[in-house]
């Protein structure tokens, strides 16, 4: 029993911890800060799930819940992207149905809440259903609105790279970091989402400069992100190492997963092939253009001839 009630108190600081951040964290991050302040750890999104749908079973009109479950759907492909696609099945039909159906029900009602509908606006400019003006026409309007400043940069920053305004971009993602703390959660983020930037741009040279910030505070993320971000005219030796250390089934996960996460959701032609084909050339150069899925393959059809 004294198990069971500490679960409960534990889940209830969680949620209220994750429905109301502080002046700067995202949704994803206040989430994801919630759970290291709760229990010492971070919650995998397995467990978010499970406490997320005790919430909503209790209240299935709680709108911010609805709205983190869609959030939670969303950080697990951000997070855990390259298991997914190393499994059997594929989820994301599903998990975007899902998605559209948790907004659809919690967007009315968060209309007061800028912040939440920016998130909400971003997760339906990812499912890419037809939502996308929709989703550009709704941040443009809370970001006017929002105080919660960061997350409003690093949300809006995102979106507007997404439509190939890079500079304007970089700018709010500068923006941004004069705000975080150094080594923070939110700061890792956000240099994320500036790197990203870079990729897309193909600006080399600043990608690099960005990536040894990044490596500084994220040691761990450099093994992964020296194959996803490398350019092949000059791969890295950290680039060569990892290769090395990975199989063909993981090399078509990794460009499953640049293309699901961030590259198809680039307006600009320019912008989608900057964002997948170092990658690609860099892992197909290793493995051979087998490992390059099939619905990425239709879609560069000058890079699989070249």
């Amino acid at each position: 029993m004294a198990k069971k009630v500490a679960e409960c108190v534990v889940k209830d600081i969680w949620v209220a911890h994750a429905k109301h951040p502080d002046d700067l964290a995202p949704l994803p991050i206040s989430m994801h800060d919630a759970s290291i302040d709760t229990s010492g750890v971070k919650a995998n999104w397995k467990e978010s799930e499970r406490r997320l749908n005790r919430v909503i079973e209790v209240d299935p009109d709680d709108a911010a819940a609805q709205l983190m479950k869609a959030t939670n759907i969303h950080s697990k492909y951000i997070f855990m992207g390259h298991q997914i696609f190393m499994g059997p099945d594929d989820p994301r039909s599903e998990d975007e149905e899902n998605i559209e159906r948790l907004i659809s029900a919690s967007l009315p009602h968060i209309q007061d809440q800028p912040h939440l509908v920016m998130i909400a606006a971003k997760l339906l400019f990812f499912i890419d259903r037809g939502y996308r003006r929709m989703a550009v026409e709704l941040s443009e309007a809370s970001y006017q609105t929002a105080t919660t400043v960061v997350a409003s940069f690093a949300a809006m920053g995102q979106m507007r790279s997404f439509l190939g305004e890079i500079d304007d971009a970089l700018q709010l993602f500068d923006q941004a970091l004069e705000l975080c703390e150094e080594g923070s959660e939110i700061e890792a983020y956000i240099l994320v989402l500036k790197c990203q930037a870079y990729l897309a741009a193909g600006e080399q040279e600043k990608l690099d400069h960005q990536l040894q910030t990044l490596y500084k505070r994220r040691p761990a993320a450099k093994p992964l992100l020296s194959i996803s971000w490398a350019f092949p005219s000059a791969p890295a030796a950290r680039a060569e190492e990892s290769l090395n250390a990975i199989t063909a089934r993981d090399a078509t996960a990794i460009i499953l997963y640049n293309y699901y996460v961030a590259a198809r959701l680039f307006k600009h032609s320019n912008h989608f092939e900057n964002t997948l084909q170092p990658t690609i050339q860099l892992l197909s150069d290793h493995f051979g253009q087998s490992i390059i899925p099939e619905e990425v393959k239709a879609l560069l059809p000058g890079q699989m001839n070249a």
